[in-house]
């Protein structure tokens, strides 16, 4: 077991693997297979889920990174698989649609009619 460092790094011999900034601090479990090259290095949470899985890299390499772009990782699940909104113009319309009393069909029964202003001359 090891503690992951501030910025989520964790340094084995003169390496250091990027397992994650949110993972700062916390204690993780390192499964090794050996310290030759090539020899897979596995690193879990105390939950056992995989963080990262490598193979141990050549001496002249010092830095493993976990593949995934620098900076803040979204902390809400939902805003990770909100699938944008594919509503077309229409239907953001429709949606919103008020009657509009001076142009809207008037029903027969709800509605009487109105008097019309203009008056045939005979």
């Amino acid at each position: 077991m090891k503690k992951l460092a501030s910025n989520g790094a964790l340094k084995l011999g003169r390496v250091t693997y990027m397992v994650g900034g949110q993972y700062g601090f916390q204690h993780v479990l390192v499964i090794t297979d050996g310290n030759a090259t090539g020899d897979k290095i596995t690193v879990a949470d105390l939950q056992g889920e995989i963080l990262i899985e490598h193979t141990r890299p050549t001496p002249e390499v010092t830095y493993v990174g976990n593949g995934r772009p620098r900076g803040p990782r979204p902390t809400n699940p939902e805003t990770v698989t909100k699938v944008p909104d594919t509503s077309t113009v229409t239907d953001v319309l429709m949606r919103n649609c008020h009657r509009c009393p001076d142009t809207s069909h008037r029903s027969a029964i709800s509605d009487p009619p109105r008097q019309s202003n203009i008056r045939s001359i005979h």
